[in-house]
């Protein structure tokens, strides 16, 4: 049993391994690329253009900078079914205390040397809860005696133990290029859930961005055309939306880049430099593609379906892309002759994914390719003017 002495000194055999990071939710609404597109970017790069340095702050130091916002955690999109629980955090807080070396961070740095959790959210905001008092120790392996308590109730050299623990963190700087941070994230996050590429991407780019893919990916217009059946934890939502967006900004035909993923983040930056008017024009015409979706196929909009199948397959990110792009073009007049003509819209549709083996393996592998983007947009789009 631990002696809790006068100093706040305790003994123990051995050391309090770290918690695990929680299981990636894979249930996502969303089907996958079944040759999972966003393993990593194609093109090769520099490896010279990776800078990254170390560097060591006091657990103090970190509270503070999270405390003036310059470390952005985002539990938004990172685990966003919340932090680890209480055993595992009051675990790590152990490990502080038993003097145990935690693992090494990795952030991403901007220009005023503010950071984006890569690797390490988790640890950051234990560490962060407890020294502001929202977390109570449980589940003690070896400090027992200090069950129950706040860090407000430890006596001031276990306090000071905690804050002048020295953390060591690896600092990407933000001169590497988008491409390699991509990448380095990638790479980098370790834990037993990696980040996606929504995730990542919504790490990379601050922003009015955020608040505009979150505004749209919970509108009354896309929830009803989705039927409310992406899951949002995992920004999946995001993800769709922020393709309607950059195909209908750019225009699928003039895409060329071999990188879906850095493609998508550049545009992420673009808008948030557009201006408000520029968006709600482009807010308008997206409302009016999932208005225009739910009317002419139901519970089937953006999905596969197939000719005596009534099962609802899940959302398809390829083709939510390409008819949301496809419908968003239309005039209103045109949206209401494929509305009136929709039996004949959906059979020509079904015919599609039957029949031409191209457009089924454009929508479903490496899908994002410039030869299998054209495919997707180019057939969706001679399906809509052969049922005007």
């Amino acid at each position: 049993m631990p002696d809790d002495t006068n100093d706040g000194t305790f003994v123990v055999p051995v050391s309090t391994p770290l918690p695990d990071e929680e299981d990636e939710d894979r249930d996502s609404g969303v089907e996958r690329d079944r040759e999972d597109e966003e393993a990593g970017i194609t093109p090769p790069f520099d490896p010279e253009k990776i800078k990254v340095r170390e560097a060591k702050i006091l657990v103090e130091q970190l509270v503070s900078r999270i405390r003036h916002d310059e470390i952005n955690l985002a539990p938004e999109f990172q685990r966003q079914s919340g932090l680890w629980k209480e055993r595992e955090q009051s675990r790590l807080v152990e490990s502080l205390l038993l003097r145990i070396p935690l693992p090494v961070f990795y952030v991403a740095a901007d220009e005023k040397e503010n950071w984006a959790v890569v690797d390490g959210l988790q640890r950051m905001s234990t560490i962060d809860r407890y020294v502001n008092g929202k977390l109570a120790l449980s589940n003690l392996e070896y400090l027992t005696p200090l069950k129950g308590k706040k860090y407000d109730d430890l006596k001031r050299p276990m306090q000071r133990r905690i804050n002048e623990t020295q953390l060591v963190v690896n600092v990407i700087e933000p001169e590497t290029p988008d491409e390699v941070m991509f990448n380095i994230f990638r790479r980098i996050n370790t834990g037993g859930m990696q980040l996606n590429s929504q995730e990542i991407r919504h790490a990379l780019v601050p922003g009015l961005i955020r608040n505009y893919l979150k505004e749209l990916s919970e509108s009354e217009e896309f929830l009803e055309a989705t039927c409310g059946t992406i899951k949002t934890k995992r920004m999946a939502d995001r993800d769709c939306v922020l393709r309607f967006l950059a195909f209908h900004i750019d225009g699928w035909e003039n895409y060329a880049a071999n990188d879906i993923d850095g493609y998508l983040t550049d545009v992420m930056k673009r808008i948030n430099k557009m201006t408000e008017r520029e968006r709600r024009s482009i807010t308008a015409d997206f409302k009016k593609s999932m208005r225009a979706a739910v009317d002419i196929f139901s519970k089937y909009a953006f999905r596969k379906h197939y000719p005596n199948t009534p099962r609802q397959y899940p959302i398809n990110k390829p083709l939510f892309g390409a008819w949301s792009v496809g419908l968003s073009r239309r005039s209103q007049e045109n949206i209401d002759g494929l509305v009136r003509n929709r039996k004949r819209v959906l059979k020509g549709f079904m015919a599609l994914l039957k029949d031409d083996w191209e457009f089924e393996r454009a929508i479903s592998y490496s899908t994002g390719t410039p030869a299998r983007v054209r495919k997707q947009f180019q057939a969706i789009d001679d399906l809509i003017k052969e049922c005007l």
